[in-house]
Order: C-alpha cells, then sequence, then structure tokens
C-alpha cells in the first residue's frame, strides 16, 4: 500500500487501477485504511471518488472510522 502512499500521483492512480481487478473474498483493514487515507487528504478528486468507490469492496464500517461515521451519519 505504499504506492498509495507516494507523492507520485501516477503511482497512485495505478494503485487504485490494480484494486479493481481484485475481488477479496474478505474486507481488508490495511487496505481499507490506505483507501481512506487517500478518500479524505488526496487533492485529486478522481482519486478521491475511485478510493470512495473501491471502500465498497475491500471494508467494513468498523474497519474505517470515516466510513462508519459516514454510514451513521446518513441515517
Amino acid at each position: 500500500m505504499d504506492e498509495m502512499n507516494s507523492g507520485d500521483m501516477g503511482r497512485r492512480i495505478r494503485a487504485l487501477l490494480t484494486l479493481d481487478g481484485i475481488n477479496p473474498q474478505t474486507p481488508h483493514p490495511n487496505v481499507a485504511k490506505a483507501l481512506e487515507q487517500v478518500m479524505l487528504d488526496d487533492g485529486h478528486g478522481f482519486l478521491r471518488s475511485h478510493a470512495a468507490h473501491l471502500l465498497k469492496t475491500w471494508a467494513t464500517p468498523e474497519s474505517v472510522p470515516a466510513l462508519k461515521k459516514a454510514s451513521k451519519d446518513s441515517v
């Protein structure tokens, strides 16, 4: 997940697109945390929205505090 924390936008995009091709059988908290960080901190709108989309596959509300808060706020 170092690629998602990279200062190089190209590396971050490649990391997110790589996750597109993987269908995990179970959520992965470490991937979810990296995606959450991109979603909250990245200055590029495409990366933020794509990370949010991927969180649906890679996370549960319990594994990502911001997702948990967002799900509570939406009710």
